[in-house]
């Protein structure tokens, strides 16, 4: 938190945001977002002194708000592909990254990274600059200042992984995918989303058209076909078990090849054919070449801004790219930074 911050006080599991009203304010926060019950902390705790945005659903404004900070729009940001599932976000969030920097690096543009292990940016995943990474998805602050991030980075495209956890409290409110793949669904997280069937809605709103233009969908079981089914605008479908299928893309003749495997992606309704390779072993790599094959995808141009001696934006750090995280509060940063309010700040209540 610095002077000129916006101050985002999310009710938490045990605590509210607004609890730490105080120590934002001291900090330099120059204004709060939060619902009717952090609005009375704030008022009890500092009286007029700090305007007070007050919203009936925090974590839906957050993403918006924090968008207008950090400049977050459909067609600036780097093309997003997002993938979510119960297993394998982290391996195949790894292989997209890899695809995209074998396609960006010889244009001189770099690719990015979002997940579980950590969060990267660099012309290649090896000389990638990194930070260790809090959880799978981070919250919406952080996620629009990694997008303000990668735009100073010239990041072109970046894998994501996208928890069902982040969909539920609106982490990626604001974000619009290019491309969003579905692994699987297996039970897990029942805490937070009580039945499966609750867990299978969750997940299924990354595939809304308003968010994401193109889904590729596995179906390998009745989950996924629900999935796809529920999937609104493009969507592709693919299938590693074998027998006669109505997915898009089929994976068959699978044999051993070193520690990996071969086998040969056919496309069911052009009958195109494609004998290929993982160093991987194990079923689950597999679906990651039909993605690759059949996610059409034309990079954007990457915007252009002041730039200092080294080509970045001279405001880019990645310490002011991922905010706080903490499930009580959440610190919107702004590159703008306002000056302290008069000690008659209003509340403004919106719907």
């Amino acid at each position: 938190m610095r002077v000129g911050d916006l101050f985002i006080a999310v009710r938490g599991a045990r605590a509210h945001g607004a609890d730490f009203i105080e120590e934002a304010y001291g900090a330099g926060a120059a204004a709060v977002v939060t619902d009717a019950a952090g609005v009375a902390k704030v008022r009890e705790a500092l009286g007029y002194s700090i305007p007070v945005i007050e919203v009936n659903r925090v974590r839906d404004a957050a993403g918006p708000a924090a968008g207008a900070v950090y400049g977050t729009t459909p067609t600036s940001d780097p093309s997003l592909f997002g993938v979510t599932g119960t297993n394998g976000k982290t391996t195949t969030t790894y292989f997209l990254r890899s695809l995209l920097s074998s396609l960006l690096a010889p244009q001189s543009r770099s690719t990015g990274l979002i997940g579980t292990i950590e969060i990267a940016a660099g012309l290649t995943p090896e000389t990638s600059e990194r930070i260790a990474s809090d959880m799978t998805t981070p919250e919406a602050p952080a996620l629009h200042g990694l997008m303000h991030r990668f735009r100073t980075e010239n990041v072109a495209a970046a894998a994501m992984e996208v928890s069902s956890h982040s969909i539920s409290y609106r982490r990626i409110a604001g974000l619009h995918f290019d491309v969003a793949g579905f692994t699987n669904l297996t039970q897990d997280h029942l805490d937070l989303h009580g039945t499966m069937e609750e867990y299978c809605a969750a997940k299924a709103k990354l595939f809304s058209q308003a968010r994401t233009r193109t889904s590729v969908i596995t179906v390998d079981d009745s989950w996924g076909h629900r999935m796809a089914a529920e999937a609104e605008g493009r969507v592709i479908t693919l299938t590693t078990v074998s027998g006669p299928t109505e997915a898009h893309w089929s994976v068959g003749d699978v044999s051993s090849a070193g520690l990996g495997s071969a086998f040969t992606l056919e496309n069911t309704l052009t009958g195109e054919r494609i004998r290929t390779s993982t160093a991987l072993p194990g079923r689950s790599t597999y679906p990651t070449r039909p993605w690759q094959r059949s996610w059409f995808w034309k990079p954007r141009p990457i915007p252009s801004g002041p730039r200092d001696s080294t080509g970045r934006t001279s405001s880019a750090r990645w310490s002011r790219a991922v905010p706080s995280t903490s499930p009580s509060r959440d610190v919107c940063r702004s590159s703008a930074r306002s000056k302290r309010p008069s000690s008659t700040s209003p509340t403004i209540r919106t719907p």
